[in-house]
C-alpha cells in the first residue's frame, strides 16, 4: 500500500512537470489518441480507473483513510510529498485546468509467486514528450536520472538515491505509464498492440455497465486465487471457485 500511493504521488508530480513543460515549450505534434487500457497488461489482478486525476486526488487526499495514512509512522517519509502535492493541487485553477478530465488507470500485478506491485497510466494528451521533460525533472532533488531504449520505446528510470527503489516510467502516444517494478513497464510495450482489454467482451460489459463515477474498480477473479497467496497460506475452495466464473 505504501508503494502505491508512492507511486501515486511521484507519478501524478511527473504528469503535472510534464503538461507544464508542455505549455512552456508550446511544442505541438500531431500524436495518437490511444486508450489507456492498451497498456495494461492481460494479467492485471484488479483496475482503479478515475476520469478526472485533479478530482480524483482531491477526493484522496481529503479521505479518513489518506489522513489515518499520513499519521502512521509507517508512511511518515511520504507527508512531506503528499503535503506539498495537496498544497499545489487544491483551489489551484492552473492545477485544475491542467489535469482536469485527464484519465488515470492503475493495476495491480503478480510480480513473484508471493508478491504483486501497480502499473499506473496517465493520459498526458500532447504533453507526453520526454525530449523535454527529462530536463524538467532534473528539478527534483535525491533521483538520479536516466533512460534506456526498450524495442524502440524510450524508458525513463528514476532512481530514489535514498531508498534505492526505481521508478520507470515511457511515454507512449498521449499515454505515460510507470511503475516501481520496471518488467511492468516492459510488459505494457509488449503488450500496446494486443488490445487484450478492448476485445475483451466480459470486461467491455462490466465497463458499459457500470455508472460513470469518480472512481470505478474492476477485478479480475481468474488472478484472484494467486494474489491471495500473498496473503493465505492455503487456497480458498470459494476464491477457486470464483476464478471460474
Amino acid at each position: 500500500m505504501k508503494k502505491f500511493f508512492k507511486g501515486l504521488l511521484i507519478i501524478i508530480l511527473i504528469a503535472i512537470i510534464g503538461i507544464g513543460s508542455f505549455f512552456a515549450y508550446i511544442y505541438f505534434k500531431n500524436i495518437n489518441n490511444r486508450d489507456p487500457y492498451t497498456l495494461i497488461p492481460d494479467d492485471a489482478i484488479f483496475v482503479v480507473e478515475t476520469s478526472n486525476l485533479n478530482d480524483g486526488w482531491n477526493a484522496i487526499s481529503q479521505s479518513k483513510m489518506w489522513n489515518h495514512l499520513k499519521q502512521n509512522p509507517y508512511f511518515a517519509a511520504l507527508n512531506e510529498s503528499a503535503t506539498s502535492l495537496d498544497s499545489l493541487m487544491k483551489y489551484n485553477k492552473t492545477m485544475d485546468m491542467l489535469l482536469s478530465d485527464r484519465q488515470l488507470v492503475v493495476s495491480a500485478h503478480m510480480i513473484s509467486a508471493t508478491d504483486y506491485n501497480f502499473l499506473f497510466v496517465v493520459d498526458v494528451q500532447k504533453a507526453g514528450q520526454a525530449s523535454f521533460l527529462m530536463g524538467a525533472l532534473n528539478i527534483l532533488s535525491d533521483y538520479s536520472i536516466s533512460k534506456r531504449d526498450y524495442k524502440s520505446i524510450e524508458i525513463i528510470d528514476m532512481l530514489d538515491t535514498k531508498t534505492k527503489e526505481t521508478l520507470s516510467f515511457a511515454f507512449i502516444d498521449n499515454l505515460m505509464v510507470g511503475s516501481y517494478t520496471s518488467a511492468l513497464v516492459e510488459k505494457a510495450i509488449d503488450q500496446k498492440d494486443s488490445n487484450y482489454w478492448l476485445n475483451n467482451k466480459k470486461f467491455q460489459l462490466a465497463k458499459k455497465e457500470t455508472k460513470s463515477s469518480l472512481f470505478n474498480f474492476y477485478i479480475n477473479y481468474k488472478i484472484i486465487p494467486d494474489y491471495l497467496k500473498c496473503y493465505m497460506d492455503e487456497s480458498s475452495d470459494l476464491v477457486n471457485a470464483l476464478s471460474q466464473t
